[in-house]
């Protein structure tokens, strides 16, 4: 999950130097949306000619070489185990306030950094395109850090996870509140290196938690808790800069947007054993079946 987020990052400089060139090349700046709608949909026929669905399941421990077609399917009735297991339900608030400050700051940072800061674009794409390798580094830290931590603990992620929004306040309240551009840039490529590892730590404890067949489904309301998140931050932030300035706002959506959910995975941290336990032994049920079937 951490090498799959790195390619957002990185996707994102590709794109503004794909732009660039576009402009530069006085094109339309139209065609870096062929160009780039074009990849996509070749690479969306790579992956349905080239990626080929495996039973759900069949890579859980207990089932390797036990499934070789899908027996276990989802029904619409067994969505509401995803409601009912706490864990999720943590993984759901968390995801809903944990966008607020990715969204505002998303959303309004160049704009802070050109009109509140006096940088200049240039300048600005060069801290962009630093903080955007930070951030890809982040994430593939961030995987393996918490597989490793799982292999220890199965409170492992959710703790990492924890630790993580936790400094990721700090550092945030750290970089909008540096004096020079110096300092602004060297705290906000740290805080750019932290700030994406809570990511794959959530994506992983979602099949810590929830049957292979209800992964793609729990991934989906996780998805919808924070689109419903991220698409109230920007708003949120532009009411608050319009009262107290643009990189106050920013700073506080963040700062206690990430303490809050700095709770969410300390409570998560308690509770997920229990919930992982249950998974566990679900799997062991369908291996006895699975063997006395043959």
């Amino acid at each position: 999950m951490g090498v799959l987020g790195m390619t957002g990052p990185l996707g994102a400089i590709l794109g503004s130097i794909l732009s660039l060139s576009v402009v530069a090349g006085g094109l339309s700046w139209r065609i870096a949306f062929y160009i780039t709608g074009a990849v996509g949909v070749a690479a969306s026929l790579a992956i349905f000619l080239a990626v080929k669905d495996v039973p759900r399941g069949s890579s859980e421990p207990e089932l390797r070489g036990l499934l070789t077609r899908d027996v276990y399917k989802a029904k619409v009735s067994d969505l509401l185990k995803l409601v009912r297991n706490k864990s999720m339900l943590l993984l759901f608030f968390q995801g809903f306030w944990g966008v607020f400050p990715w969204a505002a700051i998303t959303y309004w940072i160049i704009t802070y950094m050109q009109v509140e800061r006096g940088m200049q674009p240039d300048a600005v794409m060069v801290v962009m395109v630093a903080w955007l390798l930070a951030m890809a580094a982040g994430n593939v830290v961030a995987g393996y850090a918490g597989d490793i931590l799982y292999r220890r603990s199965v409170r492992g992620r959710a703790a990492y996870g924890a630790v993580i929004v936790f400094l990721s306040a700090v550092t945030l309240y750290s970089t909008m509140r540096a004096e020079s551009v110096e300092e602004f840039f060297a705290l906000g490529t740290l805080t750019a290196f932290i700030i994406p590892q809570a990511g794959p730590q959530v994506s992983a404890m979602l099949g810590d938690v929830v049957e292979p067949e209800l992964r793609s489904s729990a991934a989906s309301f996780q998805a919808f808790f924070e689109n419903v998140g991220s698409s109230s931050a920007p708003a949120i932030a532009g009411y608050l800069a319009s009262i107290i300035g643009l990189g106050e706002a920013i700073l506080w959506i963040g700062f206690w947007t990430w303490l809050l959910c700095f709770v969410f995975f300390a409570l998560l941290a308690l509770i997920i054993p229990k919930d992982a336990a249950r998974l566990r032994s679900l799997m062991k049920e369908r291996a006895e079946e699975l063997k006395k079937a043959v």
